[in-house]
């Protein structure tokens, strides 16, 4: 008899007991293991319930109750799609346990799931008619869903958000603020107010708003993008990069995340080229360099202001003070009292022979740096220009271009003009000839000289004994005489 009931006793152990549940070797009570997350819960070790109620899913997968509890533990953590799917499943285990259901309501309705949130409603009103919970969170779907569908209306306008009046953006903010207020959850609603404040250049904003969002949902790639767009514009590109590559993990085919991308290494491949131009001193390629990385991104003001900042040095540099002075205010409109770059800017005017513009410059420099010995001296500087403003123009003598000529083209003016006007050439014109040749080698001992033409072009006395004279020199040799000793009378200057 015993032989013959063996199988059936063997059968009997084989089939599952409701609310047990082994892991490996351990064997866990279902209704043991919901008291340990409770008391986890109360305790605010929401992991540890979160792995009981687990623990107690596992012991009897067709009970409602520990799907609900590890779902109010997810909702605590914040991570609301476990949550949601936690009660949808405790609702199809029981579509009439109440607590679950009314968990999914209040749940969805935090979330801006309107419409799910509304069916709850109904369905637990047919349950419980006149249920004053149920009624409440009527009212405030009610409140939400309207509030969204205003926002999403001004938003889906033909004139984008950024080109609307700010009064328009203060009512889309007023708006989502109104869903806020009954819908904290809703991820929508804050990549609207995103959207608005990136579109006010509050960029600040869009980085604390875009947090909230990655906390409850690390790959929601918009969040990812505006944060990594509002990073550009705060000039910081390497949390700008980080931001875009760890989008495209999510999605390496996302088109605007991966334009974005490709611009940013754009940017920092011309403005690489740039620098490396400008420390070599080859201040051509680094102005090409510059603009080019200007067109990247026309969009972004702060990195671009570094830009121009750049060009004003490199064409004052390359002699061409137009460009200079632009460069240079494009800068100082944000960021007027620059000192340095006030200073560059007066340098640019004094080559272009604007001497009310650079004292302008130079004593806004000086309200600013009161101390700057560099300043003072170019106060003087720009003070003796105006008076020597009516001074010989050694260009016009020479007829070469100030801004243009350079060494080689000055020095071949000289050589055809000494020529021209040699006394031993102009035989029936000795004293006019005498006159224009002592000007000629006046004008070229000046700007054949870097140093003393650079000290000519920002205005210096050139008569100052501690400076260099401005007149003499012969850059031919003895007698200055270009083109040796010739025949007839020699002629010779001792300029001083």
């Amino acid at each position: 008899m015993v032989l013959l009931l063996l199988p059936f006793l063997l059968v009997s152990l084989l089939v599952p007991v409701p609310g047990l549940a082994e892991t490996g070797s351990q064997l866990f009570d279902g209704g043991e293991e919901m008291k340990k997350g409770d008391q986890a819960i109360s305790a605010g070790e929401l992991t540890a319930a979160v792995r009981y109620y687990t623990n107690a899913i596992e012991a009897d997968p067709k009970s409602p109750l520990p799907y609900n509890k590890r779902a109010t533990a997810y909702m605590q953590r914040k991570e609301n799609e476990k949550a949601l799917r936690d009660l949808n499943k405790a609702l199809e285990a029981d579509n009439t346990f109440l607590s679950a259901r009314t968990n999914r309501i209040r749940l969805q309705r935090s979330m801006c799931k309107y419409t799910g949130a509304q069916a709850d409603v109904e369905t637990l009103l047919e349950m419980k008619p006149g249920q004053k919970t149920a009624l409440a969170e009527q009212e405030s779907i009610a409140k939400g869903k309207a509030s969204m569908d205003t926002a999403k209306s001004m938003l889906q306008s033909d004139i984008p958000i950024n080109k609307q009046p700010k009064v328009n953006q203060d009512a889309v903010l007023r708006l989502v603020d109104s869903v806020l207020s009954v819908s904290p959850e809703c991820v929508e609603a804050r990549l609207i107010q995103v959207n608005v404040q990136f579109a006010s250049n509050d960029f600040g904003g869009v980085i604390s708003e875009t947090g909230r969002i990655l906390k409850a949902e690390p790959g929601n790639l918009q969040a990812l993008l505006m944060r990594g767009r509002a990073y550009l514009h705060l000039n910081d590109n390497e949390l700008a990069l980080r931001h875009f590559r760890e989008a495209l993990k999510f999605d390496p085919e996302h088109t605007a995340i991966k334009k974005e991308y490709r611009r940013l290494k754009d940017l920092e491949k011309k403005s690489s080229k740039a620098k490396e131009a400008a420390e070599r001193g080859v201040w051509a390629d680094a102005v090409e360099h510059y603009n080019a990385a200007l067109e990247v991104f026309p969009e972004l003001e702060l990195p671009n202001l570094q830009f121009h900042k750049a060009l004003c040095s490199a064409y004052l540099k390359l002699r061409k003070p137009t460009e200079a002075v632009a460069a240079c205010s494009k800068f100082l409109a944000s960021s007027p009292s620059d000192v340095d770059t006030l200073k560059a800017r007066a340098e640019a005017y004094i080559l272009a022979d604007d001497w009310r513009g650079a004292m302008g410059d130079a004593q806004e420099a000086r309200q600013h740096a009161q101390q700057d010995r560099s300043v003072l001296e170019l106060l003087q500087r720009i003070e003796r220009g105006e008076k020597a403003a009516s001074r010989k123009d050694y260009y016009k003598v020479l007829g070469v271009d100030k801004l243009s000529a350079n060494a080689a083209q000055i020095k071949k003016a000289y050589k055809q003009l000494a020529l021209k006007w040699h006394p031993d050439k102009n035989q029936g014109n000795v004293e006019e000839a005498e006159n224009m040749f002592r000007e000629v080698a006046e004008a070229y001992g000046v700007l054949g000289d870097e140093d003393k033409r650079g000290r000519y072009d920002r205005g210096e006395d050139m008569n100052d004994p501690q400076g260099g004279g401005g007149g003499g020199g012969h850059p031919f040799g003895q007698g200055g005489h270009p083109f040796g000793g010739g025949g007839g009378q020699r002629f010779h200057f001792n300029f001083q």
